[in-house]
């Protein structure tokens, strides 16, 4: 019997992959894989597919609120574990504390498949925001979702910090 492992819950599970009877292949493909979810200052693809990252933070600390950030990249890499051609629909969502939404975005991904025999497809997303607004302090949340169904939930912290006094400047009272 052809099989699969899942991780779930701590622990890897294993599972078995249902044929049908016409021999189309797996009627249960694994599920795909959020492999990370990253903020960063800027983010890029090489040619080669090699993903680069800069400046990966997960806290915004603001001088002021509401502060705009300037600019800002979301990075969700994404893994489909059986080797042939999959679609998904990827959403990718930014929440303010009250639950209301600062970004959505949604990409229909088609996998290629993968170039070694037994390898996995893998797809990564980058999303630029500039000028997005935070109103308030606290944590936002970034929900990944896959079909329809969240996989990821990563926490960016915003806070309010005191300003950097400027050189030269008197010290505040």
């Amino acid at each position: 019997m052809l099989t699969y492992y899942r991780y779930r819950r701590g622990t890897y599970q294993e599972r078995p992959f249902l044929l049908t009877g016409k021999g189309d292949g797996p009627q249960n493909k694994p599920p795909m894989q959020v492999r990370y979810a990253l903020f960063s200052d800027y983010a890029l693809v090489t040619a080669d597919n090699k993903v680069c990252i800069i400046g990966i933070f997960d806290t915004i600390r603001a001088p002021a609120l509401p502060h705009q950030h300037p600019l800002m990249f979301i990075t969700v890499g994404i893994l489909a574990e059986y080797g042939e051609d999959r679609q998904c629909r990827l959403e990718v969502l930014l929440w303010d504390p009250d639950g209301q939404p600062l970004f959505t975005r949604q990409v229909d991904v088609t996998f290629r498949p993968p170039e070694d025999v037994g390898g996995v497809a893998t797809h990564n997303e980058m999303m630029g925001i500039g000028g997005a607004l935070f109103q308030q302090a606290g944590p936002h949340g970034l929900i990944v979702r896959i079909n329809g169904q969240q996989v990821q939930r990563v926490n960016l912290m915003v806070t309010q910090v005191a300003p950097i006094p400027s050189e030269g400047a008197p010290p505040s009272p």
